[in-house]
């Protein structure tokens, strides 16, 4: 028989947090799952970890491969699946007891095509901070249940705020959404990229206001290893985000309002345009400069500070040493500014 749910897990290195992760799948509620992890070359001792799981229990499939990323991982567990719904977890997270026998309850309710968990994942460094919470039962929990149109605006008006909703909180159905892939060129927003293809097609969606999801807050982490790439592909997905919102038909309020929403999250995985800019190469400038002019014709304004604006709309890149002097000149007045007011302000 067709299990009900295949989870599957990219695993790289996280031999420190594995047994955690897939602890809190064999705690599940209901037995109806499969999973299905893929070590991406790890060097460290993951690959013996998942031996020695998939031997205690037959639903954990492990298979290996050369490191290609995470989302040649997700992409070759894709190739695997077999249950009725996929979805994703991460090899140094965790989730509730009973995630997937409420998901389960819903969508034997809804024959929902995707399910969305609405509340904000929690995030936690040791999992004794969050031991009382994942085997705490989920109950009386709101639905509702939207058509892609619907699911779009209500997704970008009113339910996101930075962290929500993260590749795990959702089940897609297989027979209509599994041949979907990640793009493996992208180092960073790879599981925006991803979801934002579901987008095209008339589904049925099934919102749940619940959050069943933990992820561990870690250096190392893909978040908090931002080369410069991962920095452009972060502003390029959310640049064809906000393009999305006008195809959609939605209001220049409210796609500005999208981006004012998304600043914050921007302004951290961007880490400054102009340092960001200043470590690109010059094909990975122009990328960044058409990134930044296509958010432009759908907002009415530059996105960034004024130096951004200068370089991208004025200088068109060139006449590197303009811009690069302001910066100079406006950090150096800014330090000086904290070094007279800083005193004072601590008095």
């Amino acid at each position: 028989d067709q299990v009900y749910f295949s989870v599957l897990i990219p695993v790289y290195n996280t031999a420190c947090w594995l047994p955690e992760c897939l602890n809190s799948l064999l705690s599940q509620t209901i037995s109806d799952w499969e999973c299905i992890c893929i070590d991406d070359g790890s060097t460290d001792d993951s690959w013996k970890i998942l031996q020695i799981y998939a031997q205690k229990d037959h639903r954990i499939k492990i298979f290996q491969q050369d490191n290609q990323g995470a989302s040649s991982a997700r992409n070759n567990a894709l190739n695997r699946v077999t249950g009725k719904y996929f979805t994703f977890l991460d090899s140094d997270d965790v989730i509730s007891h009973d995630m997937l026998a409420v998901w389960k309850t819903f969508l034997e309710k809804t024959h929902a095509d995707i399910l969305m968990e609405e509340g904000k994942p929690k995030s936690f460094v040791h999992r004794k901070e969050i031991e009382s919470v994942l085997s705490r039962s989920l109950a009386n929990i709101p639905m509702t249940c939207k058509t892609t149109q619907e699911a779009f605006k209500y997704y970008h008006t009113e339910l996101l705020s930075p962290g929500v909703a993260m590749l795990g909180q959702r089940a897609y159905l297989t027979k209509r959404l599994g041949q979907h892939r990640f793009d493996e060129t992208l180092e960073m927003s790879e599981d925006s990229y991803y979801f934002y293809q579901f987008f095209n097609s008339e589904l049925t969606w099934c919102f749940l206001a619940m959050s069943s999801y933990f992820y561990r807050n870690r250096e190392g982490s893909a978040v908090h290893t931002l080369t410069p790439k991962k920095r452009l592909n972060n502003l390029e997905i959310t640049v064809k985000r906000l393009e999305m919102l006008a195809q959609f038909e939605l209001s220049l309020a409210e796609c500005r309002n999208f981006w004012e929403m998304s600043r914050n999250n921007l302004e951290y995985r961007v880490r400054g345009p102009n340092d960001c800019w200043n470590r690109l190469s010059k094909v990975e400038k122009a990328k960044f400069m058409d990134a930044v002019n296509r958010a432009y014709k759908v907002l009415g304004y530059y996105p960034f500070d004024f130096i951004m604006r200068i370089r991208l709309q004025f200088l068109r890149g060139h006449c590197e040493w303009i811009p690069r002097l302001m910066e100079y000149l406006y950090m150096g007045t800014k330090k000086r500014i904290s070094r007279i007011f800083d005193p004072l302000l601590q008095k």
